[in-house]
């Protein structure tokens, strides 16, 4: 199979290299792409949506719930027909139905509020601030912020979230540890301002959607080092070509890298253990 030349790294290839090297292999690497669920595809529509009313807010245009709803159901019909198989019917039907309200409880809470950017694309080379040393002098660190904020003691990283259910902020705190550290180094690198926390919005579909805040303040003086051990361990798999597995009770057949993981186990894989 094919490779491909890894050129960049980004908050959410750290998050999957961390929860298994062989997963980000598989993705990353090969190509490989698992079909997405009606979820995923749900989570990116509204996304879309939620950038549709953070940039007309931004600059200060006139913009309404119908707007926002055409732009999701737009985004839906966009996704659905790029896609060579669709989702099962039942599961698109539900996240249908359950997208309006999501949207609408958003809109409730939020319509008002003007962000510094919307969808803030940053680019910057991988330098460790504690040490000066430069990581993968051909690989840079990519970010997309969902919604950035400026308040009158710094700037807050907005990241939004669709999901069934509503995570505690120490789970939160746990899953999202790397991405926040990422997205503060993106923005300590690109601005002068102080990044004073990560904010998640939990965009819930149940019976009664909500959104549920989660806002993680940062330390004065933040710590990166978590986040270049995990660099410096991916720039080594790259390296050597050393993807090691990490089963769990999450593993399933529906895992980019299930093939390879079994492939692994049985020593057909070509991958050194």
């Amino acid at each position: 199979m094919e490779t491909r030349t890894l050129t960049q790294l980004s908050p959410s290839k750290l998050t999957t290299y961390m929860t298994c090297p062989i997963k980000f292999y598989a993705r990353y690497i090969l190509g490989v792409k698992s079909p997405p669920s009606a979820g995923m595809l749900l989570g990116r529509a509204v996304h879309k949506a939620l950038e549709l009313l953070g940039r007309r807010r931004q600059l200060e245009l006139d913009v309404t719930l119908d707007d926002v709803l055409s732009e999701f159901h737009e985004s839906w019909r966009c996704e659905l027909e790029s896609l060579e198989q669709a989702p099962d019917e039942k599961a698109c039907s539900k996240a249908i139905n359950g997208a309006e309200p999501m949207i609408r409880a958003y809109w409730e809470r939020f319509a008002d509020e003007r962000p510094e950017a919307s969808e803030l694309r940053l680019d910057e080379p991988l330098i460790n601030p504690a040490t000066g040393e430069v990581y993968g002098e051909a690989v840079n660190m990519v970010g997309i912020i969902d919604s950035l904020m400026a308040e009158d003691d710094g700037l807050v990283i907005v990241d939004f979230k669709t999901t069934s259910r509503t995570s505690s902020p120490a789970t939160l705190s746990l899953m999202h540890r790397i991405q926040m550290l990422a997205y503060a180094y993106l923005l300590q690198r690109a601005t002068d301002h102080k990044v004073k926390a990560l904010e998640v919005r939990q965009i819930v579909n149940k019976k009664e959607p909500e959104v549920a805040v989660c806002r993680m303040p940062l330390p004065e003086q933040l710590d990166f080092s978590p986040m270049f051990l995990i660099v410096e361990s991916l720039l080594d798999s790259l390296r050597t070509n050393r993807w090691i597995p990490r089963y769990s009770f999450m593993c399933s057949s529906v895992c980019e890298g299930y093939t390879s993981c079994s492939s692994h186990a049985s020593g057909d894989s070509g991958l050194t253990s």
